[in-house]
């Protein structure tokens, strides 16, 4: 079982309490990202988040994302980034058990 490693989660509490963004890989792609919150979704750990530049699988961007904690891979918060809350984000429409950590509206 794959789990985010702890230090990990500490980066990305952080930039979520800092509004910073973030870089790491999912599933094999650079993803450039806003973080907004993680918690439980579906039984597991996901982070819901605004993927606003690198690759997707999914293409589409700009586009809100729920991404899977334990596949993040080298995950890093960009240097003297900051993000304004977009007026599209509504934590109650991620559909989340559990909020573990989230941007406060």
């Amino acid at each position: 079982m794959k789990v985010m490693e702890a230090k990990d989660k500490k980066i990305l509490c952080q930039a979520i309490e800092s509004h910073h963004q973030i870089e790491c890989i999912y599933h094999g792609k650079k993803r450039l990202l806003e973080p907004y919150l993680y918690g439980i979704l579906g039984g597991k750990e996901h982070l819901h988040c605004y993927q606003f530049g690198g690759e997707s699988e999914s293409g589409g961007l700009p586009q809100w994302r729920n991404l899977r904690l334990d596949d993040i891979k080298h995950l890093r918060i960009i240097p003297h980034s900051h993000f304004d809350i977009r007026s599209s984000y509504h934590p109650e429409n991620a559909h989340y058990h559990s909020i573990e950590k989230g941007i406060n509206v």
